[in-house]
Formats: C-alpha cells, structure tokens, sequence
C-alpha cells in the first residue's frame, strides 16, 4: 500500500505520457492526451504498488481515434474496467457527457490530481457510476476533487475476480463497421454499437485495434513519402539527419517514429544496428558483401526455375476454372481509389508485393443495396488485412494479378476458396488465401446471396 497518496512524477511515467501523446497531431488535442496520459500512468504505477495486478494491453486509448472519438482512459485490475480522470490546474474534474449516452460508464472513475508545473501527482479519490445522478455543464460532468468517494472503495471493488462478461452486440455486426469506422463515416447510432461491443468483446476489440494501427501506419507512409532510403540507414548520423531533414512539420516527426519503430525503439536501434560499424575492417567488409551478391544471385535463379512449373500447373487451373463460369461477368465492383494504401513497391521487372486494388467480378447484375454494401465493406476490409499480411510476408508475386473463386452457404458463411489465377508462388498464394478466408470469416453477405455454381463470385487481386 502506498504511504501517501501523492509522489513525484517518474522519468518512466513522463516519458511513456509523451510517447502516446506524441501519436495525435493536432497541438491542442496533443497536450489535452499528454495529462491523461500522464495521470493514467500515476494511477497504474499507484495500483501495482498497492498490490494490484493492473492490464494495459487491453486498453482502447492507445489507440489515437478511439482515444479521441470517445475519450477513454481505461485500464483493468483483476478484469475490472476502470476508467482514469486527470484533472490540472482545476479543483474539478470533468467527466465526458458521451459515456453515458454511449453507454460505455466503468464500474468506477479513479481521480488523479497532477500538481502545477507536472512534477507531483496525487491520488483524489474515486467516482462510481450512481454519483452522475444531476445535470450535465455542457459535454461534462463535473465533480469536485475534494469531496470525492475513498480509494478505499476501489480496493474494495477490485479485491474480488470480476469474471468473464457476456460481450454486447453481435460480432458479425461489429466487424462490419471497421471499414466505415476507419473512414469516419459512422452515426451516432452505429458507434454506440461499435464501442458497446469492443468495449465487452477481446477478439473483436483486437481486431479492431490492429485495423486502426494499419490505417494509421499506412497514411503515415503515403505522407511520409521517401523518409527512408538504404542510404539513409547506413549511419547513424545519416539516418537522424534525414530525419530531421524531413521534419518540415516538427510537431508529426515523433508519431512518424512512433509508426515505424513500434513504441519509438530508436535508442534500442541506435545501439544494436551502429553499433558494429567500426568493428569490422575494409577488406573484410568487402569479401561478405561480395559473398552476399553471389548468394543473392543464386537465389535468385534457384527461385524463378522452381516456380516454372508451378505457373505451368497455375494456367492449366486457370483455364478449367473458366469453362466452369461465364465468360463474361456483367459487373464489377472495387474498393474506392482514394483508399488507396501508399507503400514503396518493388521493382516490377523482378516481381510485385504491393496490392493496388482489389475488385469483385460477377455473373449477374447486383440490384441489391445490401449485397453491393457487403461487396465494397468486404473488398475494403480484404484490402486492409492483406497488405498487412504481406508486409510480414517475404513472397514477391510472378504475376501482377490473382483470382479466387468464392463460395457461400445460404446463411452467408464461407464455404470454399478456389484459387482461378495464380500469382506464380504457391506460398505467396497460400497467404492470399489464408488472409481472404480471416476477412470472410467476420464479413459475411446476406443470407442467400452469391450461392451456387449460377451465381459466381470472383475476388480479383491487382498487385
């Protein structure tokens, strides 16, 4: 238990505060994350030296939009759901209007006070739902710190295992407002639906979570075009000189190396990737890079002879596939050009791992709105999910383009994937089919729809 409840603000404490706060880009909304952050890290550091065991993994406000559309701090002790008010300068602390019309309240609010000029903070007490029982001041609630409930009544709470709670909402449901959510494009309604769910439900919350860090680590690259080159990585002066070079927007280059390096390990980077570079001399220096190339090389060969007959195999595939489907499709459908995910590409005389679009070919016109909403929500969320899966793929594509002919069952689950068109590499084209089949397996079409062998429905993939 701690003596007091007030203690200064560690190095540790600021630091993780300015790494989260780092992520938003707009100033004002940049410092409003830095306190909450900073309280949040005082009040898990508080619990853990009570003797509480304190979850932040599961925690929604590492992520910067849902941190801010919904203002949620929380974190979790013994599957407790907690939320952490920060208040500054102020005698009073704000508690957001959304949380009860989104109906996403914790079972108890923890106070922390953070003393002026941020080097001291202090535990105030604590706030239970049944308290917000009087009228808002505009988008808050507002409670004085000083006549708040004892942290003891926390204690009380958390002292007993919550247990596993029934999650709110269908995961079906959930899974389909990523894409919309990702683009902004949500009404009230649909993300009271949203965050009630992931708020109550690990899988999808997860999922969501890793959705978000794509888009957000995909725009981060498209409008950081060019920040790193092979060059730039071969010293550690050259590499933080073109950092700062292109740092034209001062206040963005921290999130910049938040996306890249996961949690901004350039101190790690700087020690283990420099930290060589004087050890080993010229000459042998220049026999393992010449040793390199040759292997190189070779594998090179070795790779395009072994997938020769495996494209011979792929257009025989091809060609008994399309006896079996109409020869014309009367429709087509793609994901929106301005979704377009933006990372640097091979170069294509030696292969493709870039996907540039993903379409729908098929048999008949599609009049239903339902069927054409799932057709472009589900080529989106193909679209999100397999560049991430090629990013940590080390496949390069033959072709610049693959097909899979996809069947559902009349509830609208996945029934098979058959592969139409190969892109040359049999693992490459596992991986595709694999990434497909997570995708589906969450985004289903109305019942009914695309059943058959008279109604087919082919996936193309551009690369």
């Amino acid at each position: 238990m701690y003596k007091t409840l007030s203690s200064p603000i560690t190095k540790k404490q600021n630091a993780d505060a300015l790494i989260l706060s780092s992520k938003l880009n707009e100033s004002r909304q940049r410092k409003r994350a830095y306190t909450d952050f900073l309280g949040v890290c005082f009040a898990v550091d508080f619990l853990q030296d009570s003797g509480y065991r304190v979850n932040i993994q599961r925690s929604l406000y590492k992520s910067v939009k849902l941190y801010s559309d919904f203002e949620i701090t929380d974190i979790y002790s013994n599957s407790h759901r907690l939320y952490v008010l920060t208040a500054y300068g102020t005698e009073m602390a704000k508690l957001p209007v959304s949380h009860v019309e989104f109906g996403i309240l914790p079972e108890a609010y923890i106070v922390v006070e953070l003393k002026i000029g941020m080097q001291e903070a202090s535990i105030k007490g604590i706030i239970l739902p049944e308290d917000i029982n009087f009228e808002p001041d505009n988008d808050y609630y507002k409670f004085n710190i000083n006549e708040l409930r004892s942290i003891d009544e926390l204690f009380q709470i958390i002292k007993n295992y919550s247990g596993i709670k029934p999650s709110v909402g269908r995961h079906l449901e959930c899974m389909n407002l990523f894409v919309p959510y990702t683009e902004s494009k949500l009404d009230k309604n649909d993300m009271k639906k949203l965050i009630e769910h992931i708020l109550t439900c690990e899988t999808c919350k997860k999922r969501l979570m890793d959705t978000l860090e794509f888009d957000s680590g995909s725009r981060m690259l498209k409008s950081r075009n060019g920040l790193l080159t092979n060059e730039d990585v071969s010293s550690e002066e050259n590499f933080i000189r073109k950092l700062q070079s292109s740092n034209k927007e001062e206040e963005n280059l921290q999130g910049a190396i938040d996306v890249i390096f996961q949690d901004n390990e350039l101190n790690n980077i700087k020690k283990e990737t420099f930290k060589y570079k004087a050890e080993i001399p010229p000459k042998t220096k220049k026999m393992i890079l010449t040793g390199f190339s040759v292997f190189v090389v070779l594998m090179v060969v070795i790779s395009f002879a072994a997938n020769l007959p495996i494209k011979a195999k792929a257009d025989k595939k091809v060609q008994g596939s399309v006896a079996q489907t109409p020869a014309d499709y009367s429709s087509t459908y793609t994901d929106n050009d301005d979704f377009e995910v933006n990372i640097p590409k091979l170069n294509k005389n030696k292969g493709y791992t870039n996907v540039s679009k993903v379409s729908w070919e098929v048999a008949n016109k599609v009049t239903n709105d339902d069927q054409k909403k799932f057709l472009q929500q589900a080529g989106k969320s193909i679209r999100l999910n397999l560049q991430n899966d090629l990013l940590l793929s080390n496949q390069i594509a033959v072709n610049n383009k693959v097909k899979f002919d996809i069947k559902f069952y009349r509830d609208g689950s996945l029934e098979d994937i058959i592969t139409a068109q190969t892109s040359g590499v049999q693992a490459l084209d596992a991986t595709i089919k694999k990434s497909i089949e997570g995708s589906l397996y969450y985004m289903r079409p109305p019942k009914g729809s695309f059943t058959g062998n008279k109604n087919p429905l082919t996936l193309v993939v551009d690369f």
